[in-house]
């Protein structure tokens, strides 16, 4: 008697709405509502709000209630714990507010916790939540998600309404779809907030309640059992057990063998936990083998029980935890007589009575069906070849496999796939790697299972026991299939520019005899069909640079593995660094390109000008790491250093040499007697800083004076080195070597002289 007098009770004919028929007749699944008498009122007739026709998922829902009693204590205590059965228009309590998150901006909330297998997708989400309440507000509610301090604000995708009762409330249901906001929130403890309804107080007659339900389906890759999901809704409302309200369904065909599994998921409003005989919901193939619904929480007198419930067990993970809703069902619950084997249809019966209405909100159904699965497992990756970062010209390899997880065989399965714009297919690299047919493949067709279809631009590939060059095979279930081929990235593509692929499973379904088309995922975690993805790299770069320290001139280079080869730049202020232009066909300094990463880079000094020396070069990558060696005048990067999208940084520093050399001259003797011999010294010093390398020493003996003997030379102070350490013959006219000289080091050469006895020598 909940809400009897709540509704203008008006008849309505089925026939009445063609528009609602309309809808039935083009339904994929059909759907059917027995309304025939003043006591059964449909608001919106239910329709489907998602379908799946076959996945490896199930459909579950969490939810609570806003609104509670309060007034009587202990009555209201024992209704919280189950201990006794109060009814939501009992004069004897209060219809208060439940208002569990501290937030003052909210004037109820409560809360229940989602927990998901490991490893599912979130296919689809709909909050549904409902009240009695006249309010313009009642169109919106708050969500607050796992992980979030905040609330998002939520508006009606649709809001349906019951009659206007004695108080000017309406009892009303709003949906939104969530889907987005539960994949990204995933498993936690959602909250929701501000359902509008009428609170009411001792001794007030007449129901309200206030609750909110999250419906989901989901992928889960664990499940063996290929299902077939539905979720449907509308806003139903029955008081007369003889007249129920039916939804049908069909376009499915349940295993031919084996065990049928199904799970009912059921959301009402104002159900009171009050037994009054009535059978409260039946399942069936249709009407003439219906049976009774019923489990340890939802009686089959009694099912609309106010009760939050799965697989007959009350649902805890929620606050406030209270036993007994007083006006909000949200059962999910197995039947207990499933569908035969073969089955293609079903039905669902729900009922109130005159003590009890019904107000039937939402239905879900996941079955087990007899269908081809190959979709769940249908993966795609990709494999740069080269490795590192993908450049134009390498190869991209294509990986494509599924295992048909479905309970029917796959036929005439056939796939496609396009050649990715930028690339280019690699000639004679189809293969199935795995499954019927498996080893390498011809491109022509016509001469086996696959093909390169040119004027198309795609590669097809025909699969499964029985295929052959002209038809698709069969893939029964726990069958499967793993196939690649090549491509090659274009040259002079633009670094960034990403390579999306996507491969497309053509199929039917052996027992239904529906055609099927699937597409590859590449990545099972995010919602929905991902293709491939590769981003095109940067090739290398080099940026040579070049310091030159006490002095500035021109140095020029030599490379190898990079698209221009030389290189040379002028220095312009001592010690500051200057980059070589790495390519001198296009504006500004640039850096130089490699040609081939993972290859080794060499870089040599080959314009060195006289007296620098190169006193270092180092080379450094983008995070800062030094990479590569030199060996006298040539700097080697090696291959595993060369890699995409990085840029190498090598700075050259030549010195010039700065010597502070002095020579002095000397003998033991004031005066020379003509015929006679002397000895003088030739004394060459360093003062540095730099150590010098083959200072040329010469002196030539004047007329009348030659070589006594062979002079000499020897390091006095330091190190250093006489080339040569001796030299010339008596008779000789002159010194001629070269001292190495480090800084503070000098040498002293030694010179016997013998003097010509005739005058006439001396003259110039």
């Amino acid at each position: 008697m909940a809400l009897r007098h709540l509704f203008n009770a008006q008849p309505i004919e089925v026939g009445a709405l063609p528009g609602w028929r309309l809808r039935l007749a083009v339904a994929a699944f059909a759907i059917v509502a027995t309304m025939l008498a003043p006591a059964a009122q449909a608001d919106r007739a239910f329709a489907p709000r998602y379908q799946n026709p076959a996945v490896n998922g199930d459909i579950t829902g969490i939810g609570n209630i806003n609104l509670h009693c309060g007034g009587n204590i202990t009555l209201c205590t024992q209704a919280q714990n189950g201990s006794v059965t109060v009814v939501n228009q009992d004069p004897a309590i209060a219809m208060v507010y439940v208002d569990v998150d501290s937030d003052a901006t909210t004037f109820n909330s409560s809360s229940a916790t989602l927990a998901l297998p490991t490893g599912s997708t979130v296919l689809f989400a709909g909050l549904y939540w409902s009240g009695v309440s006249a309010s313009l507000a009642r169109n919106s509610v708050r969500l607050r998600t796992p992980g979030s301090a905040l609330y998002t604000s939520l508006s009606a995708d649709e809001l349906l309404t019951n009659s206007a009762g004695a108080f000017g409330d309406a009892a009303y249901q709003g949906f939104d779809d969530v889907t987005a906001l539960v994949q990204a929130a995933g498993n936690g403890s959602y909250t929701v907030a501000n359902v509008q309804t009428t609170q009411r107080g001792i001794g007030s007659a007449g129901s309200s309640w206030a609750g909110w339900a999250l419906v989901i389906a989901y992928r889960d890759p664990a499940q063996t059992a290929t299902r077939n999901l539905n979720i449907y809704d509308g806003l139903l409302s029955a008081s007369d057990s003889a007249l129920p309200v039916d939804i049908a369904f069909s376009g499915f065909v349940t295993p031919a063998t084996g065990p049928v599994n199904t799970t009912l998921g059921l959301l009402g409003w104002d159900g009171d936990d009050t037994v009054d005989g009535a059978v409260g919901l039946q399942y069936g193939r249709n009407a003439a083998t219906l049976s009774n619904v019923s489990n340890a929480a939802n009686p089959v007198s009694n099912f609309w029980n106010s009760s939050i419930s799965r697989n007959g067990a009350d649902v805890g993970a929620r606050t406030p935890n209270y036993f007994d809703t007083l006006g909000m069902d949200l059962d999910f619950t197995p039947p207990n007589v499933p569908l035969p084997n073969s089955a293609t249809s079903a039905l669902i019966r729900a009922r109130g009575s005159i003590d009890e209405v019904l107000i039937f909100g939402m239905i879900s159904r996941a079955t087990d069906v007899s269908r081809p699965n190959l979709k769940d497992r249908l993966l795609k990756s990709s494999a740069d070849l080269n490795g590192g970062g993908l450049l134009p010209g390498e190869l991209l390899e294509f990986t494509i496999g599924t295992t048909n997880i479905g309970s029917d065989s796959s036929l005439q399965t056939v796939l496609t796939d396009a050649i990715p714009a930028n690339t280019t297919y690699e000639p004679g690299s189809l293969v199935i790697v795995s499954g019927a047919n498996a080893g390498a493949l011809s491109d022509a067709a016509g001469d086996d299972q696959a093909e390169f279809d040119a004027g198309n631009s795609r590669v097809v590939f025909r699969l499964g026991t029985g295929a052959t060059a002209g038809s698709g095979g069969t893939i029964a279930p726990g069958e499967s299939f793993s196939l690649r081929f090549r491509v090659r990235v274009n040259a002079g593509v633009a670094a960034g520019t990403v390579i999306n692929n996507s491969a497309s499973v053509a199929h039917r379904a052996a027992t239904l005899g529906q055609n099927l088309l699937d597409v590859s995922d590449a990545d099972p975690a995010t919602p929905g069909d991902q293709p491939t993805r590769n981003v095109v790299a940067a090739s290398p770069r080099i940026v040579l640079n070049k310091t030159s320290l006490r002095g500035v001139d021109s140095f020029g280079f030599a490379l190898t593995n990079t698209a221009q080869a030389t290189g040379n730049v002028t220095t312009q202020a001592a010690g500051t660094a200057v980059q070589v232009d790495g390519d001198v066909n296009t504006a500004g300094v640039q850096a130089y390109t490699v040609v081939a990463a993972g290859t080794d880079v060499t870089i040599a000094e080959t314009g060195v000008p006289a007296g620098y020396a190169l006193t270092s070069a180092l080379c450094r990558n983008a995070a800062n790491t030094a990479v590569g060696a030199l060996a006298g005048t040539v700097y080697t990067i090696p291959g595993a250093s060369v890699v995409a999208d990085d840029v190498l940084t090598c700075v050259f520093t030549n010195t010039r040499n700065q010597a502070a050399l002095s020579i002095v001259k000397s003998d033991a003797s004031a005066t020379y007697t003509p015929g006679g011999s002397a000895v003088y010294t030739l004394t060459v010093r360093n003062d540095g800083p730099d150590a010098v390398t083959g200072a040329l020493v010469e002196d030539v003996l004047p007329n009348g004076a030659t070589l006594a003997a062979a002079w000499s030379c020897a390091i006095g102070a330091g190190t250093g080195a006489c080339n040569p350490a001796s030299g010339g013959a008596a008779g000789g006219g002159a010194v001629n070597l070269s001292v190495d000289l480090d800084n503070g080091a000098s040498a002293r050469i030694t010179v016997p002289v013998n003097f010509a006895a005739a005058p006439e020598a001396y003259v110039p």
